[in-house]
């Protein structure tokens, strides 16, 4: 089994506990968590939220980009830019709450990078502009 299939199943046993838990307190998911919950679980092919006035689009990738990338790299406890489920499930949040950078922390000019701070956690998304209305994402903790 690979690194993101490992990686990819305990995320999903994850989202399932995080289920029964709010079933029992008949809290629900968010559309935005169901879009990427449905991602997740393979029902769709991308996770597309509607930001900046533009579609965020989150796709599968590989090694080095995408959502392959972010659970290999960066997803569990131990991983460099440490991200949780409820940080996946809440991206979105933190993409509207971010703000963009300029040129600190930005290596590669071609993408718009986003930093967002919550409590004692700084986290940088980044897009890279796909087309006019389409930017793809990925997302990691700063340490």
């Amino acid at each position: 089994m690979s690194l993101y299939s490992e990686k990819l199943a305990h995320l999903k046993k994850e989202i399932a506990l995080e289920s029964i838990k709010r079933k029992k307190k008949k809290k629900k998911f968010t559309s935005n968590q169901q879009i990427m919950i449905a991602f997740i679980n393979g029902v769709t092919n991308e996770a597309i939220f509607n930001n900046l006035d533009k579609n965020v689009i989150l796709k599968k990738g590989d090694s080095n980009k995408g959502f392959v990338h972010i659970i290999e790299s960066h997803y569990g406890k131990g991983n460099r830019g440490e991200i949780t489920m409820f940080d996946l499930l809440n991206f979105d949040l933190y993409l509207q709450r971010a703000l963009k950078l300029s040129s600190v922390g930005v290596s590669n000019i071609n993408l718009d990078v986003y930093q967002y701070i919550k409590g004692i956690n700084n986290y940088k998304i980044v897009l890279k502009k796909y087309d006019e209305k389409n930017l793809v994402v990925t997302f990691y903790k700063v340490d």
